[in-house]
């Protein structure tokens, strides 16, 4: 281990016991007033008689052990809240003393990662000797809390030196207090310049009026959008008949007076700008100019990124897809504004939908896709595959054998241009987890399969809205953290927010006892609205119930014994690595947990066991298959051998749709319930009447201002 490591490997303890400095004071300060009170009363009830036996004034003695209750707690609370300022600075200092050693983003990575401390806080840690050094022993005399300290760092020179001015007069200063400060400060300052109000009363009323035709507009547009949404379902392009020419009379002149209300009210330009961006009001003007002429479907092929996948065939015009394709909440009535730069985030299940309503708007690029666990997942949570890349063989085979119409891309990741995928909004990846698994010599950076220096540049020509990369828990071992700074400071550096987390498997209804760590790093303005997936309230699926119907299906006459011993999830499959030549389902040491299962690890069988077979059985691929999750239609190319590494290498599809869903929430706003979710097929046909315009109401409203 090197010096760097062995610096991190031996704070780290210290420093978890420090990272929640305020909290642990308010715990101790009502721990010590329980304390002191009983020994309080205990001393009252001592001292009811003098020594000599005879009685005393017992509400004197109490009132003394009260006093001395008081000035107890009292100065145990300034010991505690001065102890606490003091390890904030030495703690500063510790991270002063890396910063002299390691790359400050690299600092900051482990102070927020391994140290659990949020951004902003490791921040202050490092700017705290330097900003409030000189100050260091009055803030500790004057026991502020460390939450003030930071804040104190944050505020302009002025607020600062004030209210470092009312510390040393021995005033205490609270959050509430320092920001009222700050206003009187700033007030100060404001003073003598020209009174605004008026003209910002004048935009709230001109901002009201132009909500109120936003609102009315949106509507219209809805109801445009889900009239034709069910011209489409219900007829085909050469439908001529007098009921449907009068749909589409209807529709053409519903559009048009939409059309004519957007020119009137919004300035030329709006329409012309961002011509190819599908969000921009000008695709929502020409949609509704197509409309009106009655040009409503045209023959094309698609392709990535110049046409959405889900109209394939006899398809609506791009135009208009991408215009009222997309999703708008129900207006009923006047609703409060949102402000502007706020993005409307739900945080309860409006339906009992596995996926939003507006499924296939979010586009992914999948690296080191395998045999296409975490594909089958994403898509199930929402996400269209703009790219999905691969580069061994019998993987390939797989990918394109159960799903043709995907775009597999066949290439070294390492050689592979990544720049026609620039845009989308999510990168995905598998990437080899031999260089940190337990059962390989956990080389690291070292070994010649590491990927994440790769995707990190294909990330830096990409530039996604979200990424996420999922590996072995040993990763999150402590003999690899200077590799998980060096890839977070490094995300940081492009200007991501990023965090590792584990997941579990079983927690998520997985018949299988696998944890994957997963990274997960967004663009500026989006990671606050992540949400790592909570565990619905499932069991487990023991490995009997989750297998019976294959492992009896030639009339196995021991399956209820052997499904009532298979109670329990089973193992993690290992097997993935390519220098692995067996097909034997454990290592030596978790053989056992396998055996009690009543099954034999050693093998992987053709068939189920027969009528007459006696022992514990072998499992079959189509077995491996569905402990990790796989449709049981998913068919596996190439040997045996290779099938087993397929099927043991994989991502299960449950929690890659499981983590697909969390990103999408923090993308689209959209809370779906994982419950319901999860219990929904992998696969399911669209329903076109679900898609919705999209709400652009911001855009309209700064235009009408």
């Amino acid at each position: 281990m090197s010096e760097s490591a062995s610096l991190f490997h031996d704070s780290i303890s210290r420093v978890e016991s420090e990272n929640a400095i305020s909290e642990a004071i308010d715990s101790d300060v009502h721990a010590q007033i329980a304390t002191s009170t009983l020994r309080a009363t205990r001393k009252t009830r001592r001292t009811k008689k003098s020594p000599d036996g005879m009685p005393v004034d017992e509400a004197a003695a109490e009132e003394r052990a009260l006093l001395e209750n008081l000035k107890t707690v009292r100065d145990r609370s300034l010991e505690l809240r001065r102890r606490a300022v003091a390890q904030a600075f030495e703690f500063a200092d510790q991270c002063r003393a890396f910063a002299e050693r390691l790359p400050s983003a690299q600092v900051l990575a482990f102070i927020e990662q391994e140290c659990r401390i949020p951004r902003t806080e490791a921040q202050s840690y490092l700017k705290l000797t330097e900003v409030l050094g000189p100050e260091r022993e009055m803030l500790q005399e004057s026991a502020v809390e460390v939450p003030v300290l930071f804040q104190l760092l944050k505020q302009p020179e002025a607020v600062r030196t004030e209210a470092l001015s009312m510390l040393r007069s021995g005033r205490t200063l609270s959050r509430a207090s320092l920001r009222a400060l700050r206003q009187d400060v700033l007030a100060g300052e404001e003073r003598g310049k020209p009174d605004r109000s008026p003209i910002k009363e004048l935009q709230r009323a001109v901002r009201t009026r132009a909500r109120n035709f936003i609102e009315r507009l949106l509507q219209d547009l809805a109801g445009l959008a889900n009239a034709y949404a069910a011209l489409y379902n219900e007829t085909v392009p050469e439908d001529r008949s007098p009921e449907t020419v009068a749909r589409v009379d209807a529709l053409a002149a519903d559009a048009r007076r939409l059309a004519d209300r957007l020119a009137a009210a919004a300035p030329a330009d709006l329409f012309t700008a961002r011509p190819n961006d599908g969000r921009s009001w000008g695709q929502v003007y020409s949609t509704l100019r197509l409309i009106a002429d009655r040009k409503l479907c045209l023959d094309e092929d698609w392709s990535w990124p110049e046409t959405h996948p889900l109209w394939m065939e006899e398809i609506f015009h791009k135009d208009l897809v991408w215009a009222l394709g997309q999703e708008i909440p129900e207006l009923e009535g006047r609703r409060r504004p949102i402000p502007k730069g706020v993005a409307p985030l739900d945080c309860k299940p409006r339906s009992a939908a596995s996926r939003p309503s507006s499924a296939f708007q979010y586009t992914v690029l999948e690296l080191c896709a395998g045999a296409g666990g975490q594909a089958i997942g994403l898509h199930a949570a929402g996400f269209w595959h703009a790219g999905i890349v691969e580069n061994n063989p019998e993987a390939v085979e797989t990918l394109r054998t159960n799903r043709p119409s995907w775009p597999i891309i066949e290439a070294d990741l390492n050689t592979l241009d990544v720049s026609q995928f620039k845009g989308v909004d999510l990168i995905a990846g598998g990437l080899p987890c031999q260089p940190y698994s337990q059962a390989g010599h956990r080389r690291g950076a070292e070994d010649e399969r590491d990927l994440f220096d790769r995707t990190l540049q294909i990330i830096e020509t990409v530039r996604p809205r979200a990424v996420m990369i999922e590996n072995v828990v040993g990763i999150t071992h402590v003999t690899h953290i200077l590799r998980r700074l060096s890839v977070l400071s490094a995300l940081e550096s492009l200007g991501y927010d990023a965090e590792w987390r584990v997941i579990d498997g079983p927690s998520f209804g997985l018949g299988q006892n696998r944890r994957r760590a997963i990274l997960v790093a967004m663009q500026p303005g989006l990671m606050h609205r992540f949400r790592w997936p909570l565990p619905p309230e499932m069991a487990p699926m023991p490995v009997g119930t989750l297998l019976r119907d294959l492992m009896g299906a030639r009339g196995w006459k021991g399956l209820d014994r052997w499904v009532a011993k298979a109670n329990r999830v089973a193992p993690t499959l290992i097997g993935g690595s390519a220098k692995k030549m067996g097909m034997d389902l454990a290592q030596p040491k978790s053989r056992e947990s396998w055996t009690r299962l009543g099954i034999n690890p050693r093998w992987v069988a053709r068939e189920a066991p027969g009528p007459d077979f006696e022992g514990e059985p072998y499992l079959t691929m189509p077995m491996l298959a569905r402990l990790q999750d796989f449709p049981d239609n998913w068919l596996f190319a190439g040997s045996r051998r290779w099938q087993f590494r397929q099927i043991a290498n994989a991502f299960p599809p449950r929690l890659s749709r499981v983590m697909g869903l969390a990103i999408l929430r923090a993308l689209s706003g959209v809370e779906i319930d994982l419950r319901i979710a999860l219990q929904a097929p992998l696969f399911k046909r669209i329903d076109l009447a679900e898609l919705r315009a999209l709400e652009l109401a911001r855009e309209l409203a700064e235009a009408a201002e």
